[in-house]
């Protein structure tokens, strides 16, 4: 073993490779003739990241002042960056996917409605379908919003926990979507603002 994170094979063995072998190997790694992403030949099975269980991360998200009186609110080219929203996210991937904060949540719809301004939310109504982590909904309950967070039911106690998390329990509700029994009554919106 050269390393602690990659099988090695000497390069004169692997030219004494014999079938047996090679059943062994894909007995070890059925993905291996697939995979484009090995640079040493001798490598067998490739580093695999680290699980994610029981974390706690801490996100930052830059929050713009208002544009001046002269220019459109939403016209980020004239705001500059005033202050920062944090979330504490809880993830573990132990309960599927949804357990982690995938790019697309953490580095471009959460950034993009931070862009908006705090308060920018204020009195509105929003609902996260597919919820995960609940970071999104998190995130715009930060910015003034009445939110429900929604995913299936093996990740509503997560996203309860994330709730708790940042103290956001009077603004983050979560509840369970069963895509399979979608009913609307499921969403009667009352809101306590």
């Amino acid at each position: 073993m050269a390393t602690a994170d990659v099988l090695r094979i000497p390069a004169d063995a692997l030219l004494a490779r014999t079938l047996a072998d090679e059943e062994i190997l894909d007995l070890a790694d059925p993905l291996r003739h697939l995979r484009e992403d090995i640079e040493d030949p001798d490598v067998v099975v490739p580093f695999q990241p680290r699980s994610i269980q029981n974390e706690i991360t801490d996100l930052v998200f830059t929050v713009p002042t208002a544009a001046p009186s002269n220019h459109n609110s939403h016209d980020i080219q004239y705001r500059t960056p005033a202050s920062t929203i944090a979330i504490q996210l809880a993830v573990d991937a132990s309960p599927g996917c949804g357990g982690i904060a995938w790019p697309a949540g953490e580095q471009i719809l959460s950034s993009y409605i931070a862009q908006r301004g705090l308060n920018s939310l204020s009195g509105t109504n929003v609902i996260e379908l597919g919820s995960g982590t609940g970071l999104v909904g998190l995130v715009a309950a930060r910015l003034g919003a009445h939110v429900w967070i929604t995913d299936q039911m093996p990740l509503v106690p997560f996203m309860q926990r994330n709730i708790a998390l940042n103290g956001l329990s009077n603004n983050v509700a979560a509840l369970e979507l069963n895509w399979h029994v979608l009913s609307v009554q499921q969403f009667e919106i009352t809101s306590s603002n």
